[in-house]
């Protein structure tokens, strides 16, 4: 096996590794949005059901999807450790001429989300940022449409890294099965009105 081959076998195994992680980031995601942008009526089931729980899992799924964000679009080395990123397949494409101009163009659109979350991750939900707790400042809500638009072209980028590499697109937007978010929203509407 030659060395290209040997790094294009290497460059799979990773994104197959990457698409994982991007596909539990749009899983965190659906959730919060069945959770928490579900209209009037999921919002009531939610606080006369367990308001309190709710409120925490919120603030939970926030954090986690700001952290998951973060990691998928960090550098592609920190404290001399390679980091499974979008910079880090950028870079493995290019070495093995497989990088196209389109998927450069979705990860330019990437690059330009993470610039509007990486203060929150860094000072509030990373690490407790004295000044910033002090000053009362907090993570602020993202745009609907930037975060749709960040999916979207997270969607994209793992459809066309998934073809440049010889595997393929894998729409990951929707999951659903017995014992998603949506039984349970089910289930506690069924309880209430017992």
């Amino acid at each position: 096996m030659t060395d290209q081959s040997e790094t294009l076998s290497q460059l799979k195994k990773d994104f197959e590794w990457f698409r994982s992680e991007c596909i539990k980031l749009q899983n965190t995601f659906n959730t919060y949005q069945a959770f928490f942008e579900g209209g009037d009526k999921t919002d009531q089931l939610l606080r006369e059901s367990a308001g309190l729980f709710f409120h925490d899992l919120n603030d939970w799924l926030i954090q986690l999807i700001y952290l998951q964000m973060g990691r998928l679009t960090d550098r592609k080395e920190s404290c001399g450790k390679k980091n499974l990123t979008v910079k880090h397949i950028i870079e493995a494409l290019e070495s093995v001429g497989r990088l196209n101009n389109e998927i450069n163009k979705i990860a330019e659109s990437i690059e330009d989300f993470r610039k509007k979350i990486i203060p929150a991750r860094n000072r509030v939900f990373a690490h407790l940022d004295l000044d910033t707790f002090r000053d009362s400042i907090t993570h602020g809500e993202l745009e609907k449409n930037s975060t749709n638009e960040f999916f979207v072209n997270l969607q994209k980028f793992t459809d066309e890294v998934g073809i440049a590499l010889g595997i393929g697109p894998l729409d990951y937007s929707v999951q659903v099965g017995s014992g998603d978010v949506i039984d349970l929203l089910r289930l506690l509407k069924k309880c209430k009105e017992k």
